[in-house]
């Protein structure tokens, strides 16, 4: 009688198994890159601030080039 319950379990299974999948291949596709867990406001924060210092820290250098030539 166990047997029985084998397919509805592995239906079960094989549905959360591609809802995941597919997340996970929508998001990288979207973004480039996996989704980060537990990425809450903080961390997206932080993200917006290394983004900011990143292109100061771009011009800068090329601020620096054309002191230069």
């Amino acid at each position: 009688m166990s047997w029985e319950a084998m397919l509805p379990m592995g239906i079960i299974s094989a549905m959360i198994f591609v809802m995941g999948t597919s997340q996970y291949v929508v998001h990288t596709s979207i973004y480039g890159k996996p989704k980060h867990p537990r990425h809450d406001a903080w961390d997206r924060a932080m993200d917006e601030r290394d983004a900011r210092l990143k292109e100061e820290y771009e011009k800068s250098q090329s601020n620096k080039q054309r002191s230069i030539s």
